[in-house]
């Protein structure tokens, strides 16, 4: 049994490095669901481990991390209900500049 346990903290392990060497090598971008969606579930795989190895801050490590993965979901589904892709950005007038010849004398 406890070589499951050690197999899934591997797995959780595995999900944090994929999502970290991902954004590192620049195929993903740190504010976008895929990254996010591996690093909540990633930690909470790790703070479940942590939970059965009884590892207080490694228990809350991994729940912050979790929560702040998870902010992050939030905060983009948010913006892409808020903001569609496909909606218009408003033009704005660039102000224009009035500049005043000198008088030759």
């Amino acid at each position: 049994m406890d070589y499951l346990l050690e197999a899934f903290g591997a797995l959780g392990l595995i999900i944090l490095l994929v999502a970290f060497i991902l954004n590192a090598k620049k195929h993903t971008k740190r504010r976008t669901l895929f990254f996010n969606g591996l690093n909540f579930i990633g930690s909470v795989i790790m703070g479940l481990y942590a939970v059965a190895k009884n590892s207080t801050a490694f228990i809350a490590l991994e729940f912050i991390w979790a929560l702040i993965a998870l902010y992050f979901i939030f905060s983009i589904l948010h913006d892409r209900h808020v903001k569609p892709k496909h909606a218009k950005k408003e033009s704005v007038p660039k102000p224009v500049l009035k500049v005043k010849a000198k008088k030759k004398k």
